[in-house]
């Protein structure tokens, strides 16, 4: 793999999480999406990372990330710094045969805060997966998660960093995919049950357990790598059982639409249009949501590119039932590729948040900009520096904040 595919991995994956904000959880998606594309492409497209174990890899990973923050609590007045130091441990058990495949790992994280200790925590998961070939492009795969996570009240970026609660979660999933000729078939389902470790730390429109069930499917035309056609539906049916004693039941239809193009020179990118469908039984009206979005690509040299991200969705809240928030999100990266072995990237983020819930949320803007370097020290060790400004509109004036922080990482895979 390239230090660019991996550049453009990690920006991806970081649209995806709509940005988990600057401070310390940044480090867990930086490691992760590291790692987790090692491990999809370790023994078959990767032949350098691994140690051979009879028919299996071992993949042993490293993170170590330190953050200086300016405003650890994300408030408008009374700022207090703090140095928040991460640590992530990985290993995996992979199989390296031609066909079929079975992976086991744990990926483990402390988070440690020099001045704010009472937040100082330990999570961490426990994972199997495994894909059997039915046929030539033809396959089934299933996993298996138990996990200790730390939520936070609040939606994508806008959250309360202040008083965050831990959950286990468990999680099963199962996936189809079928090719024939141009055409692509997936179908996939899961079931999440995520239950609170101390209720104390709770409110009452908090959950003190969830239980989601996410069924989907996408048919997909593909004309050729990056040019494509594709339709996708999924239904997400939740129940929350609060701390207060009521429960909560939701359910979102997500339909989307749209095409993929890749020239092969100077653009790339995608178009779609998708609607949503989320009912609450709080509250009287369903919402509905009709949006457009895309990305598009500019390769202004070999080496050069201008990224411009767009999207606009319905989410609900983390661990308080009465955040969901409609979000849209859009973002512009530059990125460069110094050297084979330097890439750095300046990206600029707004993200809008509208609130429809029962709880007293304000609408708010955070905005975020980010510059960024990797270095590859080794084909296993990669070195991170950035610094980034992040900043809160809002109706509640109160809840605005500005914030910079100052990170250094490092990520060894073997």
């Amino acid at each position: 793999m390239t230090r660019r595919n991996r550049v453009m991995i990690l920006t991806t994956g970081a649209v995806i999480a709509l940005v988990g904000g600057v401070s310390g959880q940044a480090s867990a998606a930086e490691f992760n999406e590291t790692y987790q594309g090692t491990l999809e492409r370790a023994g078959e497209t990767d032949q350098v990372h691994g140690v051979r174990v009879g028919g299996f890899l071992l993949l042993p990973a490293l993170g170590l990330k330190t953050e200086y923050d300016d405003n650890i609590d994300n408030v408008r007045n009374g700022k207090k710094e703090d140095i928040i130091t991460t640590t992530n441990g990985s290993v995996t058990l992979k199989s390296n045969w031609n066909r079929h495949m079975v992976m086991l790992g744990t990926n483990q994280r402390k988070v440690a805060y020099k001045e704010r200790k009472t937040r100082n925590s330990v999570t961490g998961s426990y994972f199997a997966r495994a894909r059997y070939d039915i046929a030539k492009e033809t396959s089934l795969n299933t996993s298996l998660t138990h996990a200790k996570t730390r939520l936070n009240r609040g939606t994508g970026a806008d959250i309360d960093v202040v008083n965050p609660i831990d959950y286990w979660v468990d999680t099963v999933s199962m996936g189809f995919k079928r090719t024939l000729g141009y055409i692509q078939f997936a179908l996939d389902g899961r079931h999440t049950v995520a239950a609170i470790l101390n209720k104390s730390k709770a409110f009452g429109s908090d959950y003190e357990k969830k239980k989601s069930n996410i069924v989907g499917g996408t048919l997909s035309y593909v004309r050729s790598p990056g040019n494509s056609l594709y339709l996708r539906a999924n239904y997400t049916d939740s129940q929350y059982d609060l701390i207060n004693g009521s429960t909560r039941n939701t359910d979102l239809w997500d339909a989307r639409t749209g095409m993929t193009f890749f020239t092969g020179g100077l653009y790339s990118g995608g178009l779609y249009a998708g609607m949503q469908k989320h009912k609450d039984d709080t509250l009287s009206d369903t919402k509905n949501l009709f949006s457009f979005g895309g990305n598009l690509q500019w390769n202004i040299t070999r080496l050069t590119s201008l990224r411009y991200n767009y999207d606009k969705g319905i989410r609900e809240g983390e661990a308080a039932a009465n955040d969901t928030a409609e979000i849209t999100a859009q973002q512009l990266t530059l990125s460069n590729s110094f050297t084979r072995l330097w890439d750095g990237s300046i990206s600029l983020r707004q993200e809008d948040y509208k609130y429809d819930g029962i709880g007293n949320t304000a609408d708010s803007t955070i905005y975020v900009g980010k510059i960024e370097n990797s270095y590859a020290l080794t084909d296993s060790l990669d070195v991170n520096v950035g610094v980034a400004h992040q900043r809160k509109d809002a109706n509640d004036r109160d809840s605005e904040y500005k914030s910079n922080s100052v990170y250094i990482s490092l990520t060894y895979v073997h």
